[in-house]
């Protein structure tokens, strides 16, 4: 049978990204030439993957910019629902210089609540002196940061995510584990909701007793 399908293809803002996409590109063209290459432009890893998923479901009929409007729709319905729960947010979002600036400006057109201070949105040198490796391995706030605010941190593809509390130059840091321990324990004991958590085999061995103690299935 016919080997013709679509492949969806994207970047960062990475220097290397326009070279390794044109060899990307050029590698599936030797292999399979049949094939549709749809390339997406600048996106985040996690909005690819939607993609992805999105176009793949049994039935589908929009179109891929459908696709990656339904993203940040679905994504702002739900951020503003939990909003809505009379929560406050005065959070400042470290972008690393990186593709996630994007997808924040994108996100806030299409939210109500979703309105953080950007900084490190893409002035700068990727990763340098912030994002969520910066952040986690130095144990210091990123460049720009205000010393008076929460604040999160992507990496430059923005599918890492830290947050962190300033506590003079030393900030606490809330990594994946302790980020899902904390939705799990919101959601568990504030709206009685039967919660998963999908770990790794890298996870946190104490998060992953404290969730089994919570009654979270993971």
């Amino acid at each position: 049978g016919s080997t013709a399908g679509m492949v969806i293809v994207g970047r960062d803002t990475r220097p290397s990204g326009p070279n390794i996409l044109a060899r990307l590109i050029f590698g599936i063209k030797e292999a399979m030439p049949e094939t549709v290459i749809v390339d997406v432009g600048l996106l985040t890893t996690p909005q690819l993957h939607h993609l992805v998923m999105t176009v793949n479901r049994p039935n589908y009929s929009g179109t891929i910019a459908d696709a990656q409007t339904e993203y940040f729709r679905d994504m702002a319905r739900a951020f503003d629902a939990l909003m809505d729960q009379q929560l406050q947010m005065d959070l400042q979002l470290d972008c690393a210089n990186g593709v996630g600036a994007m997808a924040a400006r994108t996100m806030s057109k299409h939210s109500t609540a979703f309105r953080p201070a950007l900084i490190n949105a893409g002035c700068g040198v990727l990763n340098e002196g912030c994002g969520a490796d910066y952040v986690k391995t130095s144990g210091r706030l990123p460049c720009n940061a205000d010393a008076h605010r929460l604040g999160a941190s992507f990496d430059g593809d923005a599918d890492r995510l830290v947050l962190w509390k300033p506590t003079g130059t030393v900030p606490l840091v809330f990594d994946g584990d302790r980020i899902a321990s904390l939705l799990a324990t919101f959601l568990k004991r504030q709206h009685g909701i039967d919660v998963a958590v999908v770990q790794t085999a890298y996870a946190n061995g104490a998060s992953t007793a404290y969730l089994s103690q919570l009654g979270a299935t993971v």
